[in-house]
């Protein structure tokens, strides 16, 4: 089989963050399947959230256009709406492993206050990417 060196051209870049995403969070949900917190600790609220996620994504894959026969032609985004989905996308990554981090970490502790902040800034980059990857 060979492989079509044209393919990324064709898929928005937004969905490549997301699938990135996707993939941390999968195997973030493995290990936690294979590891879980006890059922009195606080961190099991970052569960909820990173298979909500999850759930959030699958969802979008499942209900968008990928796969279709003839792929749209390559535009290239404004160097300003470029640089706004890195950014955002940057910021969703760096919330995504601070909150993995947070989960994982026996020995930190963490502000409720300050994981809910992270955790929203994470949810609004992948609202934010969902919303703009066919724009």
């Amino acid at each position: 089989m060979r492989r079509n060196k044209k393919l990324p051209k064709y898929i928005p870049l937004n969905d490549i963050y997301l699938t990135i995403y996707f993939v941390i969070l999968l195997i973030s949900l493995l290990v936690s399947l294979l590891f879980p917190l006890p059922s009195n600790d606080v961190r099991n609220s970052l569960d909820v959230v990173l298979r909500t996620a999850v759930a959030v994504l699958c969802g979008y894959f499942l209900s968008s256009d990928l796969g279709k026969n003839s792929p749209p032609k390559p535009i290239a985004p404004p160097p300003k709406k470029l640089y706004q989905n890195n950014v955002v996308a940057w910021l969703g990554l760096f919330s995504l492993c601070v909150l993995i981090a947070a989960r994982y970490s026996e020995k930190a502790e963490f502000s409720a206050g300050t994981l809910s902040q992270i955790r929203d800034l994470y949810l609004a980059s992948v609202a934010f990417l969902m919303g703009n990857s066919r724009s």
